[in-house]
């Protein structure tokens, strides 16, 4: 979705140069991933279910621990991953559910919530509706879940504090607020500006052009929570 791969390959590649063995996949229908056309965050899950099925026969990853990584869209896939065989998960600036994710990004869909679930029902079946909450409730595997704390796309509250507040007894599932940061706080602060300039409805309408995009700046990223992330992971 949107850069695909090519927005985690930075990502991927300090994981690599860390010494671990990356797994990675563009989600069905975006980036290279075959599929006719993309319609619900849902999907991502039977992708995962596919995934899980085919590394299970993967004699690369023997005798070693298995971690689940990833953001936004890949930080619900990554907490939806306790249901498998890993033994930590680190979700970022991930969401809990994707019903109350459509409904924080547009509230006048509230008094649709009940019809938007049948939906998700009817075309996802059993993970139509999953609630990471349920998982981490349970889950004795640990969790680090990290959130920029003024994040515009996946609201901090919702998926952050108020988690926080639900599972402050379980000392396995650790929250980590990135002070002063957007929705890519695993980049630097001068990052996620450069992302917010070439974001800018202007461009998007084609109303402002730029003439070349600096990618290790798009790319760079925040040294100081990748310490965190490691050492939790190590």
């Amino acid at each position: 979705m949107g850069a695909g791969h090519n927005a985690y390959e930075k990502f991927i590649h300090t994981l690599a140069l860390n010494g671990y063995l990356v797994y990675a996949y563009d989600n069905a229908c975006c980036g290279m991933s075959e599929g006719d056309g993309w319609w619900n965050f849902s999907s991502a899950l039977i992708d995962q279910e596919n995934f899980f099925k085919w590394f299970e026969t993967d004699p690369d990853k023997n005798g070693l621990k298995i971690i689940a990584i990833g953001h936004s869209w890949g930080g619900f896939v990554a907490q939806n991953a306790l249901r498998y065989n890993v033994d930590k998960v680190v979700s970022i600036s991930g969401f809990c559910n994707v019903v109350d994710l459509f409904i924080g990004s547009n509230p006048r869909l509230k008094p649709l919530k009940f019809i938007l679930k049948g939906m998700q029902r009817h075309y996802y079946g059993a993970y139509g509706n999953v609630n990471t909450y349920d998982l981490l409730k349970e889950t004795e595997k640990d969790v680090l879940i990290i959130h920029g704390d003024k994040d515009p796309l996946v609201s901090y509250e919702k998926n952050f504090s108020e988690l926080k507040e639900k599972l402050q007894d379980k000392k396995n599932v650790i929250f980590y607020t990135a002070e002063d940061r957007l929705h890519q706080p695993h980049m630097s602060k001068k990052a996620e500006a450069y992302l917010k300039y070439l974001s800018d409805d202007g461009i998007a309408t084609g109303e402002r052009k730029v003439d070349s995009i600096d990618y290790a700046l798009l790319l760079e990223e925040n040294e100081g929570l990748w310490k965190v992330i490691f050492k939790f992971i190590d």
